[in-house]
């Protein structure tokens, strides 16, 4: 999985916005596709079992 901190933004509310149409990989029988403008908070967007939120913030995205 390859993202970069380009595809996200921090909204003041503390949640996440895609910033443009994202296809996470993760295998090549698994393939998860974010829509530019969704937002999404801890807890609520899982990629192969991981708090895509919280990798963002540990990472500082």
């Amino acid at each position: 999985m390859r993202i970069t901190k380009d595809d996200f933004h921090r909204n003041e509310d503390r949640s996440w916005l895609v910033a443009r149409d994202i296809v996470i990989s993760c295998d090549v029988e698994e393939q998860t596709m974010l829509k530019e403008g969704r937002v999404f908070r801890k807890g609520e967007l899982a990629i192969v079992g991981l708090d895509l939120a919280a990798i963002l913030e540990k990472h500082g995205s």
